[in-house]
């Protein structure tokens, strides 16, 4: 079993160095103009510790040149659900796992301080009508609330949509100024 945990713990270092490369190339090719026109405003609300599209997915908004990522949030994955990582880490929950991740992807590109980066909810919601609080909801209506109808912030989801439920619940007003897109989870 530690084998496994090794070895993909080693894919998601060749994966993430490969995504980089690949990434670098588009960057460079994209002309400066195009870059900077008609940027959107997101925040990547994603598990990042569970398979590769989570990691590839934030690597592409991050180097796109029509998104202005204002946060990332480490969404959670299930309890004691991850892929590699170390034993410090098995110690932690997902989000804080994820926050890890976003982290170490932003030190690779070279943009380490450039986006926050916060935690989301530490597991599902208990009741519907009660939000899961964390950093990473208060960010989200933080940052819907300097956004409007005509502009608005596009919250980019892979994985649990718990955040976003709870940020509702936390403010029900953000909701004319946010796009949900999402893609996976439950």
């Amino acid at each position: 079993m530690r084998y496994i945990g090794a070895c993909c713990f080693i894919m998601k270092k060749i994966l993430i160095v490969s995504l980089l490369l690949a990434g670098l190339a588009f960057s460079v090719s994209a002309q400066p103009a195009e870059r900077s026109s008609k940027r959107v405003d997101v925040i990547v609300d994603n598990d990042l510790c569970g398979d590769g599209d989570g990691l590839f997915h934030l690597v592409h908004q991050l180097l796109c040149g029509s998104s202005d990522v204002k946060g990332i949030v480490g969404a959670h994955l299930g309890t004691g659900r991850h892929w590699g990582g170390s034993d410090s880490e098995n110690k932690l929950n997902n989000a804080e796992i994820s926050v890890s991740r976003a982290n170490e992807i932003l030190e690779l590109l070279g943009m380490t301080g450039t986006t926050v980066v916060k935690a989301g909810a530490p597991g599902p919601m208990n009741d519907p009508r009660v939000p899961m609080e964390s950093e990473g909801a208060r960010l989200i209506v933080e940052e819907a609330k300097k956004a409007s109808p005509q502009k608005p912030l596009y919250l980019l989801f892979g994985g649990p949509l718990t955040d976003i439920a709870s940020a509702w619940l936390m403010d029900p007003s953000i909701s004319k100024n946010v796009i949900l897109v999402w893609i996976g989870g439950q």
